[in-house]
């Protein structure tokens, strides 16, 4: 009904342009939404916002590290409540539900092989799920760059996690160094710049283009075949454990 007195309104012709723009058509409980949304809630518990905000408390679920201190512990005790009051999880603590669903019923798990893109933009969390999932996993490969991390402020993407990996010595490690977006020139301008600015922790690599030099080629297919991975096992197992490689 709604829809269709927006849409009576703007084809009333009794009606000037400027009234129909100054014409809005709300249900109650939309309307109700835009007075708390503009008013930031209401003045109870608003002197707490800002030392308990969302924004810290979604932090504590991304790193999967809760503030210990009495108000934090209700603070997250109350948010879980509502969750399974209202048979709902926030996009956070979702990662945190799984995994111990996970731990609960293994069989839940159906996959032997693993394949995980852009590993420097998981946080901890995210992370403690897929050593479940993996749990028993014929074999892993995890794929991303260190100095490409985007969401850090967002939900605390670390690229300490993938520097772990790679430095495992229980990982074997491989180098993507082919660039196929840009050619010879801007690839090596780009190395350049990237070296300019690296973080002292971060993964050593290579950039180098696909085509546009002369012997790119010859010199692709040597390199590959020299830095060609060996798999390498665990002691204890026969199968493979994990493997890495850097995605630049």
């Amino acid at each position: 009904m709604v829809a269709d007195l927006v849409a009576d309104v703007q084809n009333d012709t009794t009606l000037t342009d400027a009234q129909k723009s100054q014409t809005d058509v709300f249900t109650l409980h939309k309307y109700a939404r835009s007075i708390v949304e503009q008013n930031h809630g209401t003045t109870d518990g608003q002197e707490d916002s800002a030392k308990y905000s969302w924004r810290q408390f979604e932090k504590q679920l991304h790193d999967d590290e809760f503030d210990q201190s009495a108000e934090w512990q209700d603070l997250k005790n109350d948010y879980f409540t509502l969750c399974k009051f209202y048979n709902a999880a926030g996009f956070a603590d979702l990662i945190l539900r799984a995994r111990e669903a996970l731990a609960e019923n293994p069989t839940l798990n159906e996959h032997d092989f693993f394949i995980f893109d852009e590993y420097q933009d998981f946080n901890a969390s995210e992370e403690n799920l897929l050593e479940q999932i993996v749990d028993g996993a014929e074999a892993t490969l995890i794929v991303g760059d260190d100095d490409q991390v985007l969401y850090e402020t967002l939900k605390s993407g670390k690229a300490s996690l993938i520097r772990a990996i790679y430095r495992d010595p229980d990982v074997v490690n491989a180098i993507l160094p082919f660039c196929g977006r840009c050619d010879f020139h801007i690839t090596h301008v780009a190395s350049y710049f990237i070296k300019q600015a690296a973080d002292p922790q971060s993964i050593k690599k290579i950039y180098l283009p696909i085509s546009d030099a002369a012997n790119s080629q010859k010199f692709r297919s040597s390199l590959v075949q020299r830095h060609q991975p060996r798999w390498i096992t665990s002691e204890s197992s026969s199968r493979i454990t994990r493997s890495t490689s850097i995605n630049v």
